[in-house]
């Protein structure tokens, strides 16, 4: 019999296979914005380019990834391990309890590194524990930068995006999207290059566990006021990840003179 699980797999592997998307419309103050639902993907965005390319990106290595509790970038790499019979070890922080994404990681067949973090530190002791581990056998291991944010992987995601171009019947003069390491939104300027790019930070100043963001060509910069770890205080009318992307729909609300008609909200 098929499960509700099969069924969330079996869509999400056809939307990555075909380059399609789920666009949902929803009214903010008599304008509609189009909500691309990659939520239904397993591991989100970053899922579209993993699933595709990891089967030959350093082929027979196992890869190291440090991830932050909260973002999805785990949960997309070990799902595409586990498809495509690769090894993985994430490195992540220890909590006094273990983020649920991490649980998904290692369930999914992910080697688990907890790392002990003192008041005083912050997520960048994670990233040179795994890049130590990684370089300490080079021939048979390969560090992925945190949300996988290193510029091949960025052109990746973006001409995985390209695709939905075909399903949008009108242009695309703004897009709002969250940010963490930064990586999505630099897809999606490259994708769109003239339009009007919105990012939301999630890494709030007092927060440990986020990464650092680069707002690259952003023409607009917002902070959550949340810290990473928080659940969003004004989620959507849509599902959305509480720590993460569900934090951006505030700002939608607080700047709706600024916001467009026919917007692209990206929820990853």
């Amino acid at each position: 019999m098929t499960t509700e699980l099969d069924k969330k797999n079996q869509l999400s592997e056809m939307l990555i296979q075909n380059g399609t998307f789920i666009i949902q419309e929803e009214e903010l103050n008599g304008k509609t914005l189009r909500i691309v639902r990659d939520d239904f993907i397993v591991g989100g965005s970053k899922a579209r380019v993993l699933h595709k390319d990891l089967l030959d990106y350093e082929k027979g290595k196992e890869l190291v990834y440090p991830a932050t509790p909260y973002g999805y970038g785990q949960h997309a790499l070990s799902t595409a391990c586990k498809a495509l019979n690769r090894t993985t070890t994430i490195f992540g922080p220890k909590l006094n309890q273990r983020s649920e994404l991490l649980t998904q990681a290692l369930n999914n067949g992910a080697k688990i590194q907890e790392i002990e973090m003192n008041q005083s530190e912050d997520f960048k002791k994670v990233i040179e524990y795994a890049k130590k581990y990684a370089a300490a056998d080079p021939e048979n291991r390969a560090f992925l930068m945190p949300g996988f944010s290193d510029e091949e992987f960025i052109r990746k995601t973006a001409e995985a995006i390209m695709s939905i171009k075909n399903q949008l019947d009108k242009p695309v003069t703004q897009v709002w999207a969250i940010a963490g390491s930064g990586a999505l939104s630099g897809a999606l300027q490259q994708v769109w290059p003239d339009a009007e790019h919105c990012i939301v930070k999630v890494r709030h100043e007092q927060s440990k566990y986020g990464t650092e963001c680069n707002e690259r060509a952003a023409n607009k910069v917002f902070t959550a006021p949340e810290k990473f770890e928080e659940i969003a205080k004004n989620p959507p009318p849509f599902p959305s990840s509480g720590n993460y992307e569900a934090k951006l729909w505030q700002f939608l609300q607080d700047n709706e003179e600024d916001v467009e008609d026919n917007a692209l909200i990206w929820n990853m």
